[in-house]
């Protein structure tokens, strides 16, 4: 569709604003919706070809409008209209255009989902995502799958952010909604899901050629996609430039390449892997009852330990060869100070954990900085991946220990809670085991069993400490409220006295506790209008600020200032009788409890008459 066909569906001439170009777009959509023919199939379906074809119109229409192109589209409308005023000559002299061979648009489309397709998965093999589908017969199946579907979220977010693609960029394509908008983030999202469900067939490999043809065909008959037409999407395609289509191709037929080299690589590791020795599975032992999960044997000399045993077992006395290690000795400490709390869980030092495991426990040798040399755990998960695994599995002793010892010493026992801290413990051993460490298992075993004995024996000590801790605490608490309970008596005793007036008031306290004062800032910035009424000299007011002078007209009275923002406002107050006669310097902060007496007016510099409260101070300070 051209230009010009674009403006005679809009019914438009070509010199029309944007604006006349939305509110036709507008009224050909209200009288074309579909929806209004919900009874009628026949006229439904037409209405929906119509609809398409006027927001085809409408996006080539605004692409004209608002692209730097639109002097050359306008002289091509103009030739077009009046071709016996255009100049002969004037296609003679126009460069010969720069395009490559048209492509019909189900193939455009094709392409540019198969560029982004081969980048994304290149990506995905640049970071090593193949190790997690090392099987050669279902790996590709699995990985495709997973590819897809992860491509799905990665397309909606660059469509409602950029709105659009790496491969829609490079040939042209634009997706947008039935108002000319770009999709928000879920239409996006729905948008995505439907052509992974509809269009790949929800990525299964098998199914995914078969439906990739139906829907091109669909496209091929100008028929909209099933997921353009639930979500109402207009997908138009723009001219491009000769050398974008033929980069696109070498895109695909280079990603493919490269993806087929990664894999390769890929198995071969695999293959000279699979014949290693494998961990061995988990026992269990039983406890009072309870199957307990235990960590896989290490070696001879090592034994499996069961997750509770008591540190008086002579076989302990076997393993404590390393329990005086740099790292054990930083979790005593943690232990230590925790004596003051309830619940103790000590934080695990990933750099001295790494540390001990290369120096106490000669994890690779004492380093593991040859990657040809360690098995597949440490050389995928890496040794920072490994510490990480065997933090948690010492978070799980810990939780296990503290949920049983401290539990029952502060009467919060949950067996629950228990158990699936062992069941956490037993997957994570597992999990250590399923990993290829090799010859390096017995190593990490070992760690992991001779923190269990100190994780054990700190939490058996908890108990005791816990009991002298509340013990503490109650009295504490106890003493806390017998001074509070004195303190209340002290000062409802001195309340009886200011109130039977033996004792004058002394603090501001005890002036807004006897005096029950209201907050005078505002009247300060709105003084009341003469004359005075009663329900404002009645209350008592509380009022503070700087003093700024004196006036003695009348008596002495002291001007202070309340700073307000860039303003400053002023209020008066001379002292009552109930108070010893007092001189205050200039500068000097001061807060008054008192009544209102008067309003008094007064000048600023810049000639503005205000006016200030006037109050009779009860008590200062």
């Amino acid at each position: 569709m051209d230009v010009k066909k674009s403006f005679e569906i809009l019914r438009l001439e070509p010199d029309a604003s944007i604006e006349n170009l939305k509110l036709a777009y507008k009224d050909m959509v209200n009288v074309w919706h579909p929806d209004r023919f919900l009874h009628n199939p026949r006229l439904k379906e037409k209405a929906e070809k119509q609809l398409q074809e006027i927001n085809q119109a409408y996006e080539i229409a605004l692409a004209f409008m608002s692209s730097d192109a639109k002097d050359g589209l306008k002289d091509e409308i103009d030739t077009a209209e009046k071709p016996s005023q255009s100049r002969p000559d004037t296609k003679a002299d126009r460069k010969p255009s720069m395009s490559f061979p048209s492509m019909p648009g189900w193939l455009v489309r094709f392409l540019a989902r198969s560029v982004d397709g081969v980048i994304f998965a290149s990506m995905l093999g640049y970071v090593e995502a193949f190790r997690l589908f090392q099987h050669p017969v279902v790996g590709w199946p699995i990985y495709i799958f997973a590819g897809t579907l992860l491509w799905a979220f990665v397309e909606a977010n660059l469509l409602s952010s950029i709105g659009t693609t790496p491969g829609k960029w490079l040939l042209g394509i634009r997706v947008i909604t039935h108002q000319g908008n770009k999709p928000v983030l879920l239409e996006a999202f729905k948008r995505s899901m439907g052509v992974w469900w509809y269009g790949l067939g929800a990525g299964c490999a098998p199914l995914m050629p078969f439906m990739m043809v139906v829907n091109c065909v669909r496209v091929m008959k100008n028929h909209p996609t099933t997921w353009d037409r639930k979500g109402r999407f207009i997908v138009t395609l723009r001219p491009r430039g000769y050398l974008k289509t033929p980069v696109s191709l070498a895109i695909v037929v280079g990603g493919c390449l490269l993806l087929i080299l990664l894999w390769k690589e890929q198995q071969k590791v695999f293959g000279d892997s699979k014949h290693r020795v494998q961990a061995p599975p988990t026992q269990t032992h039983k406890r009072d009852g309870t199957l307990m999960p235990d960590v896989p044997p290490t070696n001879l000399d090592i034994p499996a330990l069961p997750f509770s045993q008591s540190p008086s077992d002579p076989a302990r006395l076997d393993n404590l060869t390393k329990l005086n290690n740099d790292y054990f000795e930083f979790v005593r400490r943690q232990f230590v100070s925790c004596a003051s709390t309830e619940i103790c869980r000590p934080d695990h030092d990933e750099a001295l954990m790494r540390q001990t495991l290369l120096s106490a426990y000669a994890l690779c040798g004492g380093g593991c900085d040859d990657l040809d040399l360690l098995p597949d755990g440490l050389r995928y998960i890496g040794l920072t991946g490994t510490v990480q695994r065997v933090k948690l599995i010492f978070r799980a002793i810990d939780d296990g220990y503290g949920l049983e010892f401290e539990g029952r010493a502060l009467g919060i026992y949950n067996p629950t809670d228990v158990n699936k801290a062992q069941s956490r413990f037993a997957e994570l051993i597992q999990d250590i085991s399923r990993k290829q460490y090799q010859a390096e298992e017995p190593k990490l075993l070992a760690f992991i069993n001779d923190y269990k004995y100190l994780s054990e024996d700190q939490y058996r000590q908890r108990p005791a400490m816990i009991q002298r801790m509340m013990t503490e605490k109650k009295r504490r608490n106890q003493e806390e409220t017998a001074k509070r309970i004195r303190s209340q008596h002290q000062l409802e005793l001195r309340r009886q006295h200011i109130q039977s007036g033996e004792i004058p008031i002394a603090n501001l306290d005890d002036a807004k506790w006897y005096y029950q004062p209201v907050d005078g800032i505002p009247m300060i910035y709105n003084p009341p209008l003469l004359p005075l009424t009663t329900d404002v000299q009645q209350p008592y007011y509380m009022v503070g600020g700087d003093i700024d002078g004196m006036d003695q007209e009348k008596g002495i009275y002291y001007r202070v200032g309340v700073k307000n923002q860039d303003m400053t406002f002023h209020f008066r107050f001379r002292i009552g009788e109930k108070i010893e006669s007092r001189q205050f310097r200039v500068g000097q902060h001061v807060s008054l409890v008192g009544k209102l007496i008067d309003i008094f007016p007064y000048m600023t510099k810049g000639q503005d008459v205000r006016y200030m409260p006037v109050f009779e101070a009860c008590f200062i300070e």
